[in-house]
């Protein structure tokens, strides 16, 4: 009974149905406008979902014809690739990788550090390193090779060149927390001058005053104008307070050698010593306290090698991620390797040809015969096979990228028939078949007789490797233009008391660093002791005197332009090139923007800009 009644009701509810959609069908025919919508509102009297559900979509299938599923599915991957696309051009248009604080940076250095003090640490490149980003200075030179304040936030220099005030940033604090102010600087510069502490630095200070004005204010009294003044004044800053209570005898024996408070970048942080305690790592953490950009490495750590070969084999197998040096032979190891950085950099130093011009018997005093010599040096092929190319040829003691380089000069190029014809014009000749030239030499103890001599030379050179390669390769090039020569050597430790004090040599190949300023004056004055060629010309002393006086640029490059030229046809040297200094890094650190140094310190100039770790962050 049950069951009847239960059919009985779904087909009474069946015919319900079937009544009301005759009676919306009649609707619609009659009442079109009205009822248009008459399938949407039959539909939603059974569901009042407006959009289908993800269970209804798998039917879609069953229901869209051929042409309606062509039509949908093009419209839904054209969809899809407008999101990816959106996507990806929101992603590197708007979504920019930036540097952020992280990581450790470690460097493989030859040596060890004995004074991390600025102003002892001129006779060690670890010193000098490690010096540079704990320290502060007035003044910074730029990698524009352009000096910009840096503890200082301004100066005036008096119109006489004479008179350097500087006014100091008041934000400044030392490592330990002490507020850095003038006391600070002045005492740094009298303990320069102070003849105990023995400072490599004391001798560019002799006969500069210098005064405390205020707090934040500190000023230099020159004797006398000295253009290149400013580029002496980088170098750091001690604190007062730490170091004043120390005795400038005991200076070398103080623990703040070793454990230095600065006011630069990085702060000590440790070391570590080996069983004979030997320093080797040392570790220097982000100075979070720091006056200007603030570092985004967390820490630095030095590690110590006795060779460049040592250090070069932790950089290969990973120990390190960068090699303060490499030499040629070394250079050529790795500069195919992909995971590395090589930084080509060019110190201000040069090689150069000294003829010494002091004994006027000597031969090289002929001018065509020195010549002659330029001439005959192929300069490129020299560098080629000796330095793997990695140095630039020069032609005067002033470089190309320093202001008052002029380069129109002669320059001397290579010139294997103008070097012969020079020689012609004189009274060393040779004869077909002979190797060098000869002359008949008057006999000095018998006037009427004369005896034929060779045309011979002495080139002195250092007793290291560089420096016998190339004096092989300059007695090559000398011996083929008839001009027989012999090589003598010198060991290192004989450098200053033969070249710099007794000048005994004809002719010498040496190098010379020139500094940051282009002031040739050092090397090329008649006075100076460090003059290796014994030049003397009248009007270019006068002219490297008038360049250091002034402080205007223009003035300067003219003095400097004539000074060449005089030089130039004087030839008291030829200059070879100017050696690179190669950096290698590996390219996981980024931000290093390196182009020329003027010391091998220098390249952390912008240690400040390098980071490891990196962020995405939202940029519109």
């Amino acid at each position: 009974m049950n069951q009847i009644t239960t059919k009985i009701k779904q087909i009474l509810f069946k015919i319900n149905i079937y009544i009301k959609e005759k009676i919306f069908i009649l609707k619609a025919l009659f009442l079109k406008d009205k009822f248009k919508n008459y399938n949407k509102k039959l539909i939603y009297s059974f569901s009042k979902r407006r959009l289908p559900s993800l269970k209804q979509l798998r039917y879609l299938n069953l229901v869209l014809s051929k042409g309606e599923k062509i039509v949908f599915y093009s419209s839904f991957l054209i969809l899809i690739f407008s999101l990816t696309f959106l996507s990806v051009k929101f992603y590197y248009q708007h979504l920019v990788l930036t540097p952020t604080t992280g990581g450790t940076y470690t460097e493989a250095l030859i040596g060890g550090p004995k004074y991390i003090n600025p102003i002892l640490a001129q006779t060690n490149d670890v010193d000098m390193d490690i010096s540079r980003i704990v320290f502060s200075s007035l003044i910074k030179i730029n990698k524009d090779n352009k000096v910009i304040p840096d503890i200082a936030e301004n100066y005036t220099i008096s119109q006489d060149n004479k008179t350097y005030t500087f006014y100091l940033k008041q934000n400044i604090f030392w490592h330990n927390g002490d507020k850095l102010n003038a006391d600070d600087v002045v005492f740094t510069v009298k303990s320069i001058q102070n003849e105990d502490y023995k400072s490599p630095l004391r001798q560019n200070f002799l006969g500069v005053k210098i005064k405390k004005l205020d707090d934040y204010t500190v000023q230099f009294i020159l004797e006398k104008p000295f253009a290149p003044f400013l580029k002496e004044l980088t170098f750091g800053i001690l604190p007062k307070n730490l170091w004043q209570n120390i005795l400038p005898s005991n200076a070398f024996l103080a623990d703040l050698n070793l454990k230095p408070i600065g006011s630069g970048p990085y702060k000590f942080k440790s070391f570590v010593k080996d069983k004979s305690g030997r320093i080797i790592s040392y570790l220097l953490a982000r100075n979070k306290a720091y006056y200007g950009r603030k570092a985004k490495i967390d820490l630095i750590n030095f590690k110590f090698y006795d060779n460049n070969k040592e250090a070069l084999l932790a950089l290969k197998n990973h120990k390190v991620n960068g090699i303060n040096y490499l030499s040629k032979k070394l250079f050529n190891e790795i500069k195919n390797k992909e995971n590395l950085n090589l930084y080509n950099l060019q110190p201000p130093q040069y090689t150069a040809i000294f003829f010494n011009l002091k004994d006027k018997n000597n031969i090289v005093t002929d001018s065509k015969i020195r010549q002659a010599l330029a001439y005959a040096i192929n300069k490129n092929e020299l560098i080629s096979k000796n330095l793997d190319g990695v140095a630039k040829v020069i032609y005067s003691p002033i470089f190309f990228n320093y202001s008052g380089y002029d380069n129109k000069i002669n320059k001397y190029n290579y010139n294997f028939n103008k070097a012969n014809g020079l020689l012609d014009q004189t009274k060393w000749k040779r004869k077909p078949g002979e190797e060098f030239r000869k002359a008949k030499i008057e006999n000095p103890n018998d006037n009427k007789k004369e005896t034929k001599q060779e045309l011979s030379v002495e080139l002195t050179t250092v007793n290291q490797g560089k420096y016998i390669l190339l004096s092989k390769e300059i007695k090559k090039y000398w011996d083929k233009i008839g001009v027989k020569t012999n090589i003598r050597t010198i060991n290192l430790d004989e450098v200053n008391k033969e070249i710099v004090q007794l000048k005994n040599y004809q002719i010498l190949l040496y190098g010379e660093i020139v500094g940051a300023d282009p002031d040739p004056y050092p090397f090329w004055h008649s006075s100076s002791d460090f003059n290796l060629s014994n030049y003397s010309n009248k009007d270019a002393d006068k002219l490297l005197e008038q360049a250091r006086q002034t402080t205007d640029e223009k003035i300067r490059k003219e003095k400097y332009f004539k000074f060449q030229e005089i030089l130039n046809k004087d030839l008291p040297a030829i200059f070879l090139y100017q050696p690179n200094y190669i950096y290698a890094v590996e390219k996981s650190i980024k931000g290093i923007d390196l182009d020329k140094i003027i010391l091998p310190c220098d390249r952390f100039n912008n240690i400040e800009f390098w980071y490891i770790k990196e962020r995405k962050n939202l940029k519109w």
